[in-house]
């Protein structure tokens, strides 16, 4: 018979191979179903919708670890002690979650463009916004991140991976609009499909990473914890 982490396992990996293979799916429609429905370069669409729901996943799971570590504090263990961060990471989130199915950015970016009128710039203004923020949250996390390389250095591995590849979006974004701007739809195409799909998985690896943890923590609570997860 199973013991209970061996439960919790199955149940995650079923979980993220069932999300991969949406994932796989969604860029195979966009390829060979030329519709809008399941176009990654439109909004308001199935994979701007499963990805709004990804993001809030994610933000759903970072809420349960701010109960759980809260949990442990109270019993004394060894954990974070900064319970507020998971809330914080999970408010992150579930903005970028709004932002899918919102238009946050692109309503900053019309804002920002009334105020810079002289900018050469004309798609991708939010990110005078969005980057110094992200790198600044990262300098301010940096304890948060020396826990979870002490707690998990495979969920740390999976958020230093995850990370990587959504600031590779911000990149491909600039690289993709350069290459429509000089006439080139065909290489504009294949951003679309590398910049939407990476920003998919990066969501999927922020699931992965987080699940990590949160199964930790259950185990912890439970009295069970397995050093083989560390």
């Amino acid at each position: 018979m199973m013991n209970i982490e061996q439960k919790i396992s199955r149940y995650l990996y079923f979980m993220i191979g069932s999300l991969f293979s949406i994932i796989c799916a969604l860029m195979a429609l966009h390829i060979f179903l030329p519709y809008t429905l399941f176009d990654l370069d439109q909004e308001g669409n199935i994979p701007t919708w499963f990805s709004s729901q990804l993001l809030f996943l994610v933000s759903i799971i970072t809420g349960i670890n701010y109960i759980l570590n809260r949990k442990l504090i109270k019993k004394s263990e060894r954990i974070f002690n900064k319970s507020w961060v998971w809330l914080l990471i999970s408010g992150v989130f579930l903005f970028l979650s709004m932002d899918e199915v919102a238009y946050i950015h692109e309503r900053l970016h019309d804002k920002l463009k009334l105020v810079f009128l002289n900018t050469k710039a004309s798609h991708d203004l939010w990110m005078i916004v969005y980057i110094p923020f992200l790198l600044g949250g990262l300098f301010f996390l940096k304890d948060f991140l020396k826990y979870l390389y002490q707690l998990s250095r495979a969920s740390f591995k999976f958020i230093f991976g995850a990370s990587i590849l959504w600031l590779s979006t911000f990149v491909l974004e600039l690289v993709g609009q350069y290459y429509l701007k000089k006439g080139y739809p065909q290489i504009y195409q294949i951003e679309v499909i590398a910049e939407e799909g990476l920003e998919m998985l990066a969501a999927l690896l922020f699931c992965v990473a987080f699940l990590l943890i949160t199964k930790l923590m259950i185990i912890k609570l439970l009295g069970k914890i397995s050093r083989n997860e560390r």
